[in-house]
């Protein structure tokens, strides 16, 4: 379970204390300042001065919400204002104030999921999710594919994924799910897969030198799911990379699957009002990106982990590199 997804179990398990939750895109300034202005909206609350129709500053935007929920949770005797501020791995300015601004009201809770330890100077209270042991790891491919406990492959495998969980989910879903496409069937191994990683690997390492380790893993992993996508399940995987690549230019948290819909019929038809055979193509290419762990959908949402979105990005910008190359000739 990654921070976001931690925190969204939180919320969950304690909505009783917390009667107002609001959910902060914190990659940038432009993304707080487009939460805040959307939260704003949803209250009704200003976000531009009616004199002169000039926008507020984004703290006198904070400052009018906080008005508005102060009012609103007076009305409750427990629980508190909570203000998620997702995916901060910069430190900026408007975060700063809007942090301190929000932490001057008695009542708000603000969490900040981060991959930096030193955000606000250590002013913060910290929870640190480390990596999987080994242990953890074995224990979780064991468990999901019913290998034998002393399978070396398995140790093999999550030694290659380096014990990252996103890597790890993403390769045990594609081997389920050869299990039941492919036609070696239960037979498709952990042996299998890391001899596919290995390949793929070699091929696609170099042409990411600026990610991390754990970004070029997720390549790899998220590659050999694409291509097996696109090459077996056709029309259908064809629809699923349509929706990758969606995803590739939208918000990564939590996007309307009317929307989604609505946007795929328009990229694969040419027309967002098609026929009932296209609406079933869409359904079964979300569902092929369920299956494989790159999205997740609930309550009409789908989310898709942001270094899935990153990753995807360098797929798309490679594909269009080869098809430019094959052009020239």
């Amino acid at each position: 379970m990654g921070k976001s997804e931690l925190v969204r179990k939180y919320i969950s398990l304690n909505k009783p204390s917390i009667p107002i939750c609001h959910w902060v895109n914190g990659d940038s300034k432009k993304t707080l300042r487009s939460s805040f202005e959307q939260f704003a909206s949803h209250l009704k609350v200003a976000t531009t001065d009616s004199k002169n129709g000039q926008p507020f500053q984004l703290l006198k935007i904070v400052k009018n919400i906080l008005t508005h929920v102060k009012e609103k949770i007076n009305l409750f005797n427990d629980g508190n204002y909570m203000v998620v501020i997702d995916n901060v791995d910069d430190m900026y300015n408007d975060f700063i104030n809007v942090t301190q601004q929000l932490s001057s009201y008695s009542r708000s809770r603000v969490i900040i999921t981060s991959r930096r330890r030193d955000l606000l100077n250590g002013e913060t209270e910290l929870l640190e999710l480390s990596e999987w042991t080994k242990e953890d790891a074995m224990d979780y491919v064991n468990r999901v594919l019913k290998t034998s406990l002393n399978d070396p492959d398995v140790a093999v495998l999550c030694s290659t994924l380096q014990f990252y969980p996103l890597a790890l989910s993403q390769a045990v879903a594609y081997i389920r799910h050869q299990h039941r496409i492919s036609l070696q069937g239960y037979s498709y191994s952990v042996r299998h897969y890391l001899a596919e990683y290995e390949s793929k690997g070699k091929l696609l390492l170099n042409t990411a030198p600026k990610f991390s380790t754990y970004e070029q893993t997720t390549l790899v992993v998220l590659n050999i799911t694409i291509d097996k996508m696109k090459s077996y399940h056709e029309r259908v995987g064809y629809v699923a990379y349509s929706c990758l690549e969606l995803f590739y230019v939208l918000d990564p948290d939590g996007i309307d699957l009317t929307f989604l819909e609505y946007f795929l019929k328009r990229i694969i038809n040419g027309n967002p009002n098609e026929s009932e055979e296209s609406e079933q193509e869409i359904t079964s290419g979300v569902r092929l990106l369920v299956h494989y762990s790159l999205i997740s959908i609930q309550n009409g949402l789908a989310t898709i982990h942001r270094v899935v979105q990153k990753v995807t990005k360098l797929r798309i910008k490679e594909d269009q590199r080869l098809k430019n190359m094959i052009s020239s000739f």
